[in-house]
């Protein structure tokens, strides 16, 4: 049997759309990321559900999804280049049609850059994830702007020190936009369940000290 795993769910115009990871994703995996429109009553929109950016080679994981300006943002970690993960995303209609024909390339840094979530403003998507710069062994936490149609801005990393200086690690983020600036929350030890949250503005500056 297939295996489908990891959903993900962002309400839209006139529905949600239920993303996925399908198929194997350990050694040798081969999963890919697929989506399907579910209507207000609960029923599929959809004769069938789209696989967002089909690859040859390498593991695609870990889906979230956020909507904006009629517009659907679905981001992953993606191993296609089959050394290291890189974030991506695709944009889906709220008609259910995939916009981008090749993913947008949202962190293709030379090491390990995983674990995305997204959430909306009223001005666009901002992607969260955390990966590896360099010759680190710890993992920092990035974010970057999508704009509703693809363009992607500049990235940056996040200070999630309690001073707001010095950069320190953070993984598996996950974010939310509460109608005035965003809330992140965070791993400060990739190996431990210790959290910390911290409210960041549009372009991904703290606006908080961490509270963990």
């Amino acid at each position: 049997k297939t295996v489908r795993g990891k959903p993900a769910v962002a309400f839209g115009k006139d529905g949600c759309l239920v993303a996925w990871q399908e198929g194997w994703c350990g050694y040798r995996g081969d999963s890919r990321i697929y989506a399907l429109r579910v209507g207000l009553d609960g029923k599929p929109l959809d004769a069938k559900p789209v696989e967002l950016a089909p690859s040859k080679a390498g593991v695609q994981e870990n889906p979230r999804v956020a909507f904006f300006g009629g517009t659907f943002l679905v981001v992953w970690q993606d191993m296609r280049n089959g050394k290291d993960c890189d974030v991506m995303g695709a944009r889906v209609s709220a008609e259910g049609k995939i916009l981008d024909a090749q993913p947008i390339a949202i962190a293709v840094a030379p090491r390990t850059q995983a674990m995305p979530d997204v959430a909306a403003d009223e001005k666009g998507f901002m992607v969260v994830w955390h990966g590896f710069q360099g010759e680190e062994t710890v993992p920092k936490i990035s974010a970057r702007r999508v704009g509703a149609d693809g363009a992607a801005g500049e990235a940056v990393v996040v200070p999630t020190s309690a001073g707001g200086g010095n950069v320190i690690h953070g993984a598996s983020p996950r974010i939310a936009w509460n109608g005035k600036d965003f809330l992140l929350v965070y791993s400060t030890a990739p190996w431990a369940q210790l959290k910390s949250w911290m409210r960041m503005d549009a372009a991904g500056k703290p606006l908080s000290k961490p509270v963990s």
